[in-house]
Protein backbone atom coordinates (compact mmCIF):
# COMPACT_ATOMS: atom_id res chain seq x y z
CA UNK A 1 0.00 0.00 0.00
CA UNK A 2 1.35 3.43 -0.96
CA UNK A 3 0.25 6.54 0.88
CA UNK A 4 0.69 9.88 -0.81
CA UNK A 5 0.97 13.05 1.25
CA UNK A 6 -0.82 16.11 -0.10
CA UNK A 7 0.35 19.70 0.07
CA UNK A 8 -1.53 21.62 2.76
CA UNK A 9 0.36 24.93 2.73
CA UNK A 10 3.57 26.75 1.86
CA UNK A 11 6.04 29.07 3.54
CA UNK A 12 8.35 31.36 1.56
CA UNK A 13 11.74 32.55 2.84
CA UNK A 14 14.49 34.77 1.41
CA UNK A 15 17.97 35.74 2.61
CA UNK A 16 17.54 39.42 1.77
CA UNK A 17 14.47 41.62 1.92
CA UNK A 18 15.94 44.33 -0.33
CA UNK A 19 18.01 44.15 -3.50
CA UNK A 20 19.62 47.58 -3.56
CA UNK A 21 21.72 47.46 -6.73
CA UNK A 22 21.32 46.14 -10.26
CA UNK A 23 22.55 42.56 -10.49
CA UNK A 24 22.06 41.87 -6.78
CA UNK A 25 20.33 38.55 -6.19
CA UNK A 26 18.80 36.45 -3.46
CA UNK A 27 17.36 32.93 -3.51
CA UNK A 28 13.80 32.20 -2.51
CA UNK A 29 13.21 29.06 -0.46
CA UNK A 30 9.73 27.56 -0.65
CA UNK A 31 8.87 25.02 2.03
CA UNK A 32 5.81 22.85 1.51
CA UNK A 33 3.77 21.63 4.46
CA UNK A 34 2.33 18.18 3.76
CA UNK A 35 -0.52 16.15 5.21
CA UNK A 36 1.92 13.62 6.68
CA UNK A 37 3.26 16.38 8.97
CA UNK A 38 6.58 16.69 7.15
CA UNK A 39 7.87 19.99 5.75
CA UNK A 40 9.82 19.63 2.50
CA UNK A 41 11.84 22.06 0.39
CA UNK A 42 9.89 22.48 -2.86
CA UNK A 43 11.88 25.43 -4.28
CA UNK A 44 13.22 23.65 -7.37
CA UNK A 45 11.43 23.95 -10.70
CA UNK A 46 11.86 20.17 -11.12
CA UNK A 47 9.42 19.73 -8.22
CA UNK A 48 6.74 21.76 -9.98
CA UNK A 49 7.25 25.17 -8.39
CA UNK A 50 6.97 28.12 -10.77
CA UNK A 51 7.87 31.75 -10.19
CA UNK A 52 6.54 34.95 -11.72
CA UNK A 53 7.47 38.62 -11.40
CA UNK A 54 4.97 41.41 -11.81
CA UNK A 55 7.59 43.89 -13.09
CA UNK A 56 10.26 42.00 -15.09
CA UNK A 57 12.08 45.27 -15.87
CA UNK A 58 12.83 45.66 -12.16
CA UNK A 59 13.51 42.08 -11.11
CA UNK A 60 13.66 38.63 -12.69
CA UNK A 61 13.21 35.21 -11.10
CA UNK A 62 15.04 32.14 -12.32
CA UNK A 63 13.31 28.78 -12.74
CA UNK A 64 14.72 27.69 -9.37
CA UNK A 65 13.76 30.85 -7.49
CA UNK A 66 16.73 33.21 -7.56
CA UNK A 67 15.54 36.83 -7.68
CA UNK A 68 17.85 39.26 -9.49
CA UNK A 69 17.45 43.03 -9.58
Amino acid sequence: MTLTATLTGIEVFTDRLYLTSPGASSPITVMGNFSDGIQRNVSAAALGTTYLTSIPGVATVSADGVVTA
